[in-house]
């Protein structure tokens, strides 16, 4: 499934990009309005967990937390113990907690994943949290947008972005087959991204970039 939603011409737009990479991802804000120009680009550095600190980069990883400390017991009507689960996901890991990482590669069946990850002990991962790649992708790129969506009510107010037309940019690797590109593509749609969103090659994002930054 192909789902590519070019820029339309003749009307504003606030435009989210993002960059996500293997082990981080990055998400800057645009303005259609404003002069092209590179210095108009906001970049999001500000990321839940991160204790104040700003980074360009938040990791991509994502943990799913079953029955979380002081959430309580909760039953059904049956009296029965309901399973409550919390996402958590970037800079709200603590570095020797288990965590989801390097999803991206499993989109692509042709990509290995790096030494630091076993492909079984992620698999085991995925399964304990009743999740696909694609699905965990999908809940992680959520939680971008809507953090994208308040820096975007922050900068413009929250009138400008009701108002105005909502455009997501994905980027993806150069080397990326179709079928990897459609599965982050349908990742974005469950995440509830769009509805106009499309995707570009990173070398193109980079001479996009660079061709604005020159004037």
């Amino acid at each position: 499934m192909r789902i590519n939603v070019p820029p339309r011409e003749g009307r504003d737009r606030l435009i989210i990009g993002v960059d996500f990479g293997t082990n981080f991802l990055g998400c800057a804000l645009a303005y259609s309005g404003d002069p092209e120009s590179a210095d108009e680009i906001q970049v999001v550095k500000s990321w839940p967990g991160s204790n104040g600190v700003t980074s360009n980069k938040v990791p991509s990883e994502i943990l799913y937390e079953t029955n979380p400390p002081n959430s309580g017991i909760k039953r059904d009507w049956k009296g029965e113990v309901v399973t409550t689960t919390r996402l958590r996901w970037g800079l709200e890991i603590k570095p020797e907690e288990t965590r989801l990482r390097c999803l991206k590669l499993r989109l692509d069946p042709r990509q290995k994943l790096p030494d630091y990850v076993s492909r079984d002990e992620l698999n085991e991962e995925l399964r304990k949290c009743g999740k696909t790649a694609e699905e965990a992708i999908s809940d992680y790129l959520a939680q971008i947008h809507s953090r994208a969506i308040e820096a975007l009510v922050k900068r413009f107010t929250q009138q400008t972005v009701s108002s105005t037309t909502i455009e997501v940019v994905l980027t993806a690797p150069a080397v990326w087959t179709d079928a990897a590109k459609d599965a982050t593509l349908r990742a974005a749609q469950k995440a509830g991204i769009g509805p106009e969103y499309h995707m570009i090659g990173e070398p193109e994002a980079t001479a996009i970039y660079a061709l604005k930054s020159m004037g």
